[in-house]
């Protein structure tokens, strides 16, 4: 259902009781708890295929999830009628979970939001988010601070958002007039925009993403410190090998 309603590249948050293991497929693991009383869920983040990142190549945590952990929490505590608003710069279009897996009351937190819209799924509980933007894009009326703001994201007009091509850490489009260039991936200083030929600095939008003012013209958006990250993965996986030797079975070597 949710590939013939929806084109292009996106996240789904998921969503269940807080004691409970993975999510169905492609949900995956949770990432962690957001807490909220009774209506504490456990919750993850993933795009049309399962694959969890805010960031590519890093760990599951970062300024990103520490927002998508606050608007969780002004959700399931009543604080707002437009989650939808607050989950659009993730790239999130869907929330998902399974029937049966929410503690009372959060399906109503659900239904109350005025932009998210229920969706009928057997064993599923789904809501489309109307106010979704895409991953990446180039908007010339999209409100873009360099700080988290709840209350300025829900009062922001309807953003008109131009996707960009690309994904991972390669993204190029046009902007047709001046605007904001956005990636929904957690600022990093290794990030560069090029803007018809000038090399941009980005700032953080929403205070976690990749943003940068841009003028009429072309945008690409790339990384620059891959060899970095590529150090941190060798190391990250060699820790691991050093993990699994220390505590292997006595006698096994």
């Amino acid at each position: 259902m949710i590939a013939s309603t929806a084109q292009g590249p996106f996240r789904i948050l998921w969503l269940g009781e807080p004691d409970g293991d993975r999510f169905p497929a492609p949900g995956g693991d949770p990432i962690s708890l957001a807490e909220a009383g009774d209506r504490t869920v456990r919750f993850g983040l993933t795009d049309r295929d399962g694959v969890s990142a805010l960031d590519e190549g890093r760990a599951r945590s970062g300024s990103g999830y520490d927002e998508l952990y606050a608007v969780l929490e002004r959700l399931l505590a009543g604080g707002t009628r437009h989650a939808g608003a607050l989950l659009g710069p993730f790239g999130v279009r869907f929330v998902i979970a399974e029937d049966g897996d929410l503690p009372p009351g959060v399906v109503e937190r659900l239904t109350e939001q005025l932009d998210l819209d229920r969706l009928p799924a057997g064993g599923l509980t789904i809501f489309r988010n109307a106010a979704v933007l895409p991953t990446a894009f180039v908007s010339a009326n999209a409100p873009v601070p360099d700080h988290a703001d709840p209350a300025a994201v829900e009062a922001s007009p309807v953003v008109i958002a131009s996707p960009l091509d690309g994904g991972g850490e390669t993204y190029s489009g046009t902007a047709d007039a001046q605007g904001t260039v956005v990636v929904a991936q957690q600022f990093d200083a290794g990030w560069r925009v090029e803007n018809g030929g000038e090399v941009l600095a980005p700032f953080a939008g929403y205070g976690w993403a990749i943003a940068a003012p841009v003028q009429a013209g072309s945008v690409d958006v790339h990384f620059t410190d891959q060899w970095l990250r590529t150090v941190e993965l060798y190391l990250l996986a060699l820790l691991w090998i050093v993990a699994l030797w220390v505590t292997r079975k006595p006698g096994s070597a």
